[in-house]
């Protein structure tokens, strides 16, 4: 047995005081236990000293700075025995830059122990780092943890501090951020092994991750021409894949308060496989929907300002938002769900308030792989300004109908559905819309089609048509919007109209109207009012119109069709009549229906009618002398059967 009271131990440049004891065992080796105390050394010197399998990994580390050691080793020393070394160590406002990092680190404070595991070998070597501050570049980090297994490390770390992202952008380029400023205040446990094998993104997504972010003032930008973030304050849950944010923030013109879950966030930003799932709830004061969906814009110039929608996302969305906007649309109280689930956007249970009015409805956009967007609208109408609703839509991609035509409130049901292409401009022809609508207080303004009657009506009354109701149901479909049938009672004149107008303004309407509302209207707007003419109710004659479009131009003309069938379907009442005149007075045709069917009351006053224009020679005593040789001839008979 041998005994050291105090002595000195000298490698390379480094000193340390020694005692201990020691036995000889021929044959065998030294039997150890020694104490060793190095004080007031240079971190560059220890650094210098250290075996290549420990070493490696701090290759490139230079600093200046003052270490204290403590050290003890025990056990049996051999060609083939390694005795067990454990040391505690320390050191104070020391200076590192290291080759790894674009910044130094300054103010260094460390209290440790090291441990070979009993071996000289680096997979049993493990560093117990009890407390560590210093400044990286611009942060202040706290640390405390363990390292096991120097080859493939498995470590577990406690971290805590203020982060600025923006520099470390310059180091990892695997972190997915075009930009990124403000402060990241941390407080982290991060444990796992370190496979060398693995690609360096890969290493990261095998850490375990516990704890929470405060974020202040964060921005971030995703891509170099992207809108970013700004203004991100709140904090952020973590464990492991699962993300508990609660934060506000800014997107460009909006502004949001954001809560929600979240799994596989890393995994989606890494550009691994999988998906990122959520489910949040927003409210926002402000929301641009365009300026949002514009950020999903790739940089390169090959796209052309194209949409592209994520993949890899599955999200669920609460939403309210005070005031939003897309384009020209705006609206306020907006409320609703949106799934998204790539690359399909569904939002239902809409509500908003919105030109004057309230519109709710569901909705769903989906882009297929050519880019190509597919929008599906259902939606209810509640007192709507129609001229800002065709303002805020566009006129529903036509040029035909449109908001400068318009006035009134329009309320009813809508259903849309179209196509655009990757930079969301619309596909005219594939527009399919059928709205079952109720428009009051209306006006229809210097629309050509109703100016093609200024041959009849003043055009100063055509110019501005007012109307108290007018309900239809309206079809828009291979680039035509077909209108039925409908009643329309104006200020200028009352009607029927039906016809179809085409996204080519090519148009064919059918009108009819009263011949004695259309006298009337003639002669109040004529110069001369000496002589009034008076309306007369009870004439039912009718002017049946073509007011039709083919590409020269609005065309007036009568409707031969109408007239046609007008025509035979007085002729054939004409002939009833005879029939029940002949059945009443003389017993002829007894077995004939259709007197029975003229027999029952008719619902509606029989319209006469007439196809001559005010400028054509006057051919209604025509049609009076026809009419007065059959009340004759109904005369006479009546007169023989009573003779009879």
């Amino acid at each position: 047995l041998y005994t050291i009271k105090s002595g000195q131990l000298q490698l390379d440049r480094i000193v340390a005081d020694m005692d201990g004891h020691f036995v000889l065992h021929h044959g065998e080796g030294i039997e150890m236990d020694l104490f060793a105390t190095a004080r007031n050394l240079e971190i560059h010197e220890v650094l210098d000293l250290l075996p290549s399998e420990i070493s490696k990994p701090l290759l490139g580390i230079r600093g200046n700075g003052i270490l204290q050691l403590y050290s003890r080793i025990t056990g049996m020393v051999s060609s083939t025995l390694t005795p067990k070394i454990e040391a505690d160590f320390q050191t104070s406002n020391a200076n590192l830059s290291w080759d790894m990092l674009p910044f130094s680190v300054k103010n260094l404070n460390l209290n440790g122990t090291y441990s070979n595991g009993g071996e000289f070998n680096p997979v049993t070597t493990s560093l117990i780092i009890e407390s560590l501050t210093a400044d990286v570049g611009s942060d202040h980090l706290s640390l405390n943890g363990r390292i096991h297994n120097f080859y493939d490390p498995d470590f577990a770390f406690k971290l805590k501090g203020d982060i600025h992202p923006e520099q470390w952008l310059r180091w990892y380029d695997q972190i997915p951020l075009d930009k990124a400023r403000g402060t990241i205040y941390s407080d982290i446990n991060v444990s796992g092994s370190y496979d060398r094998l693995k690609p360096k993104g890969q290493k990261f997504l095998a850490f375990d991750f516990a704890g929470g972010l405060s974020l202040e003032e964060v921005m971030f930008r995703i891509h170099k021409d992207d809108t970013p973030f700004t203004n991100l304050n709140g904090t952020i849950h973590i464990e492991n894949d699962f993300w508990e944010p609660s934060l506000a923030g800014s997107f460009g013109q909006s502004d949001f308060t954001f809560s929600g879950s979240g799994l596989n966030l890393l995994s989606y930003l890494m550009k691994n496989d999988e998906p990122l799932v959520a489910s949040a709830t927003v409210h926002a004061n402000q929301i641009d929907l365009q300026e949002i969906m514009d950020s999903f814009t790739r940089a390169d110039k090959q796209r052309d300002g194209a949409i592209l929608f994520p993949d890899r996302l599955k999200l669920k969305l609460d939403f309210v938002i005070n005031d939003f906007t897309m384009q020209r649309f705006n609206a306020s109280h907006v409320r609703g769900v949106a799934t998204y689930d790539s690359p399909v956007l569904m939002v239902d249970s809409l509500t908003m308030q919105t030109m004057d009015g309230t519109l709710t409805g569901d909705y769903k956009v989906a882009q297929d792989q050519m880019g190509d967007i597919f929008v599906n609208v259902n939606s209810t109408l509640y007192n709507l300004d129609i001229k800002r609703l065709f303002y805020s839509f566009n006129n529903f991609g036509q040029d035909q109908i449109t908001d400068e035509h318009l006035k009134g409130t329009i309320s009813g049901k809508c259903m849309f559905s179209a196509d655009f292409d990757s930079t969301f401009s619309i596909r005219k022809e594939s527009i399919l819309s059928e709205n079952s609508v109720s428009i009051k207080e209306g006006e229809l303004n210097s629309f050509s089609p109703i100016l093609a009657l200024s041959r009849f009506i003043e055009v100063e009354e055509l110019k501005n048509i007012q109307f108290e109701t007018l309900e239809n149901n309206i079809l828009i479909k291979e680039g035509q919007v077909i209108i039925p049938s409908m009643e329309i009672h104006t200020n200028a004149l009352n009607m029927s109209v039906s016809g179809i107008h085409e996204f080519n303004n090519h148009y064919d309407y059918r009108l009819k109207l009263k011949l004695s509302e259309l006298l009337y209207s003639k002669a109040r707007g004529a110069r001369n009012s000496e002589f009034i003419i008076a309306e007369d109710d009870s004439d039912t004659r009718v002017l049946f119109l073509k007011v039709y479009n083919d590409g020269s131009g609005a065309q007036v003309e009568r409707d031969r069709e109408k007239t046609a069938e007008k025509i035979r379907n007085d002729l054939n009442q004409e002939k009833i009549e005879l029939k029940k005149i002949l059945n009443e007075e003389l017993g002829l045709f007894k077995r004939d229906t259709t007197i029975v069917e003229a027999e029952e009351p008719q619902k509606d006053i029989e319209e006469s009618f007439t196809f001559e224009f005010s400028e054509e020679p006057d051919s209604t005593s025509e049609v009076k002398t026809k009419r007065e040789k059959g009340r004759w001839r109904k005369k006479n008979l009546k007169k023989d059967s009573t003779q009879n």
